[in-house]
């Protein structure tokens, strides 16, 4: 391909034409110059060639400053100015020399016909403003300067001027950025030997010693550890450097002392100096892991290093697999923990890979049986032709075998690769991390076992890839059977079953085919319900398994817990799961503008689709009726619990297809129905018709209101169904609201502490959910935002808004204070609404003392529970005998507290 661009100055009309021919040049880049005259106007023009979308180019002036740049310009002119000429150019080659803690040596070359008589170097802090006189100045008579009385370890930068004399100065060059050294500083560069093997024995400690600092040192001690354990190294006949360690300068040093690294396992080596005067202890001490032939049990969940896993770089194609936290859309987390292995930690894998994520050396000699490995697996591979693979080898990796194939194993494989020639592999969607086991046949009692996940990839269409973690290797029990899946019948029913069905997936861990057992679940902590499994169940057979005593799953949250009860079970870690699944209805008050995206919303049922193409000022749910689409329906989700008063607010208009300005007149065959059902869309109600009669023609959005008051008590779906009578026209709905009074207003107080014997506390709320504007009402009788003249303890306040929805929050004042807990993970109570009994789920981060605690609005506790040393609380509290209302609950934590309203309502 060829390019050009032309310029232009003018004084004799100069006029110059330059191009990529692949002749002058590579054809790919090129760098020209051109002459410019002072003061003369100067033009850049652009004629573009066949691929000019493909083309970039740069200007800049004498000086090398950008001037202009451009990809795939438009034709014409791109640029005009005027050429400039000084006669006091900056300098050029700036080159810091060195560099040493108090003071700092640069040079540069003078340019230009009419030379500097003299240079200011100006220097300060990184950012200072060198044009509103910031930074200190030093003058000099030759090219080249040393600035003095630095800050040790400090940053700097410098702008160098040329003075060419009769107040004729040069632009700065510059800013040139250093950083100072401490005087005295040595640490450890790296630690060379060992290495990771599968025969260590006793080895000596090669390490890199290095002077960090401005002074030469001597006398250096520096020792090791290994597992947090001395090394027993003897100064000063061994860890001792007598010679002397120059500025930048290192030292490679062998320790005389050995260590014994012979017993199979993983190894934290530390060494560490101990300069007395060392002024940076950050790089006094440097640490590597090593392995020596791991033995099973084996457990690698990467948190603390890569594990001695390795990416094979000589026989790996474009390999992608990194270590790491990931972060990408799909594989955005670690199965455990922070770190994992992926192919590409944040983006694709690479077109055309083929790459080997290696394993340490494994040891299995001492094995009568064949040993297990399971691990974390999550995956996004393009299907058919990419995939990730297990491999192993009995040799030390000389011969390489495929493990296991599809149909084998726990969640092993998901298809044959039909064009890459890989043979089974993962591929398609894992939907998250997933655990996946299979037995290493044949590895028991060999002593250089290796594995490697293989992932392929062929020349096009590149998914995230795959991810691994949890790596697990151990020889299977006998007995063991485990669950490894819950879920339910009606689990995507929107509001339950009657008789429900627990379906429990469990499998055969271990190595003897088990008969007849026992299985059984509990809903919500309830009396166990038993079945009973009458088939055999080979090792690392799959079975699921549909309880045959169902469980009503209506209008509520369940948490389900569901074991197996092998008798003789060895492992009992691994038999009980559970599994929540929520049939409630989603909370009020509901709003929806359809202004997240283009897709339509979680949980709805529609023919329509969002958009904003034909004269809409926003996004609306939109529907085509003519003749050949006679009808439409828009179903919401459940939402609940309705009260007295509650309403249904849209807007909505009818307009010409396809352009949608003109309105259209409906004739008496068109109508839009709103209906409402109480049956989770079992049958509806009309609530609303929208016709020829009740229908005034305009493009502009129409807002209805409509009083949802005969539905209190109730959950219900909404529905918009559209009838096509005659014409071609849009139905768009905007702006949903379902008007309620919210659980809770997101109130939230800031606090000044009260001193001891004292009332001057404050503490100001603020609504997070609400209409403005707000009345308050403190228990002391204070009336605005902000409470003062508080005493030490807790104080309540009911914020009531413009639509009379109310929400009450307790203030402490003093040493506890309300707000979240800082080890509450997450929570949960449901209903709420209630009609008797609530659900209390409480998940912390650490073991806790946590005491939970029911009261009413007159402050009297009604009811209470504790737990100790727990991480996961579940409390049912049963409020059928309490009157309905509003209700406080607190949870409690070492003396802080946070409260959450729950709503008692009979109706």
């Amino acid at each position: 391909m060829e390019w050009w661009y032309t310029y232009n100055y003018q004084r004799n009309q100069h006029h110059a034409v330059y191009h990529l021919n692949g002749i002058t040049d590579n054809g790919i880049d090129s760098t020209v110059y051109f002459m410019v005259e002072d003061q003369q106007p100067l033009t850049f023009s652009w004629i573009p060639g066949f691929f000019n979308g493909e083309v970039s180019f740069q200007i800049y002036d004498f000086e090398d400053n950008l001037v202009y740049q451009a990809s795939g310009p438009a034709t014409g002119v791109l640029y005009t100015g005027v050429g400039a000429c000084p006669s006091c150019l900056k300098p050029q080659n700036v080159t810091i020399e060195n560099i040493y803690d108090t003071r700092m040596k640069a040079n540069w070359t003078p340019v230009g016909t009419n030379p500097g008589i003299e240079w200011l170097v100006i220097y300060g802090a990184p950012g200072f403003d060198l044009d509103g006189g910031e930074g200190d100045t030093v003058v000099t008579l030759l090219p080249k300067v040393t600035l003095t009385d630095l800050e040790k370890k400090t940053d700097y930068e410098f702008y160098v001027v040329q003075n060419c004399g009769m107040d004729d100065y040069s632009a700065a060059a510059g800013p040139y950025a250093f950083q100072t050294y401490w005087t005295n500083d040595v640490g450890i560069a790296d630690i060379l030997t060992p290495a990771s093997s599968c025969s260590l024995g006793v080895e000596k400690i090669t390490i890199v010693l290095k002077n960090y600092g401005s002074n030469p040192q001597s006398l250096l001690p520096f020792r090791f550890s290994v597992n947090g354990e001395d090394g027993g190294v003897s100064q000063p006949n061994d860890g001792f450097y007598t010679g002397v360690l120059g500025k930048d300068s290192c030292e490679v040093i062998e320790f005389e002392t050995e260590y014994d690294f012979s017993a199979p396992g993983e190894y934290l080596i530390s060494v560490y100096t101990e300069m007395m005067n060392d002024e940076d202890f950050a790089n006094d001490t440097f640490h590597i892991r090593i392995v020596n032939r791991l033995q099973a049990p084996y457990f690698q969940d990467f948190e603390d290093w890569a594990g001695g896993w390795y990416v094979n770089d000589t026989l790996s194609l474009s390999p992608s697999w990194e270590f790491g936290q990931p972060d990408n859309n799909i594989i955005d987390m670690a199965a455990s923990g922070v770190n994992a292995w992926v192919t590409n930690l944040d983006g694709s894998y690479n077109p055309a890979e083929l790459s080997y994520l290696n394993s340490p050396c494994f040891d299995f000699s001492t094995l009568d049986d064949d040993p297990v490995i399971e691990f974390s697996i999550i995956y996004n591979i393009e299907q058919s032709y990419d995939g990730v693979f297990l491999e192993m080898s009995l040799d030390g990796g000389n011969v390489w075998e495929k493990v296991g194939e599809v149909g084998t194993g726990l969640n092993w494989y998901t298809e044959p690769n039909l064009f890459s020639g890989l043979g089974d592999v993962w591929a398609g969607t894992s939907n998250g991390w997933i655990t996946a086991r299979q037995r290493l046949f044949g590895t028991g009692g060999e002593s250089d076992v290796r594995l490697r996940f293989g992932f392929g990839s062929d020349g096009s269409v590149n998914f995230e890839g795959a991810g691994v973690d949890d790596i697990r290797i151990y020889v299977p029990l006998a007995n063991d059977m485990a669950g490894i899946g819950v879920t339910t019948l009606g689990e995507n029913v929107e509001c339950g079953l009657e008789e429900d069905e627990v379906i429990f997936t469990f499998t055969n861990f271990g190595t003897d085919p088990q008969g007849i057992f026992p299985i059984w679940y509990s809903v919500n902590g309830g009396a166990p319900v038993q079945d009973l499994v009458g088939t055999i169940v080979s090792p690392d057979e799959v079975i699921s398994f549909n309880f045959s005593i169902p469980f009503d799953s209506r209008d509520g949250e369940f948490v389900i817990q569901v074991w197996t009860a092998l008798n003789d079970d060895e492992d009992l870690t691994n038999d009980t799961l559970t599994y929540t699944v929520s049939h409630l209805p989603r909370p009020v008050p509901f709003s929806e503008n359809f202004e997240a995206g283009t897709f339509i919303p979680d949980g709805w049922s529609s023919f329509g689709f969002v958009t904003s193409s034909h004269n809409n000022i926003s996004n609306v749910l939109a529907y085509n009726l003519y003749q050949f689409n006679p009808s439409f329906t828009h179903t919401t989700p459940r939402y609940g619990v309705i009260s007295e008063g509650d309403s249904l607010r849209f807007d909505y208009r009818i307009s010409n297809f396809s352009a949608g300005t003109t309105a259209t007149v409906l004739t008496s065959g068109d109508k839009i129905e709103v209906r409402v059902s109480t049956d989770c869309g079992g049958s509806f109600t009309t609530l609303y018709i929208i016709t020829d009669t009740s229908h005034t023609p305009s493009v502009a959005l129409q807002t209805l209101k409509l009083d949802l008051s005969a539905f209190a008590g109730e959950s219900i779906n909404i529905q918009f169904r559209g009838t096509w009578g005659s014409g071609d026209y849009y139905f768009d709905i905007d702006n949903i609201n379902l008007q309620a009074c919210p659980v809770s207003m997101g109130l939230t107080a800031t606090t000044v502490a009260s001193d001891p014997g004292m009332s001057n506390g404050s503490a100001t709320v603020s609504v997070g959910l609400g209409t403005a504007p707000y009345t308050y009402a403190w228990s002391d009788g204070q009336t605005g935002e902000t409470a003062t003249d508080l005493p030490i303890g807790v104080t309540t306040v009911t914020v009531t808004d413009a639509n009379g929805c109310t929400d009450v929050l307790e203030v402490a004042i003093g040493n506890s204070s309300s707000g979240e807990l800082e080890s509450l993970e997450s929570w949960s109570i449901r209903p709420n609404p209630t009609q008797g009994t609530a659900w209390v789920t409480l998940a912390f981060t650490q073991p806790v003392d946590v005491q939970i605690q029911l009261v009413n609005l007159l402050g009297q506790r009604v009811w209470e529970s504790n737990s100790s040393h727990s991480k996961e609380v579940n409390k049912v509290i049963d409020l059928s005998t309490y009157p309905d209302g509003v209700y406080l609950v607190r949870f409690i934590v070492d003396g802080r507290l946070q409260t959450e309203k729950l709503i008692k309502s009979g109706n």
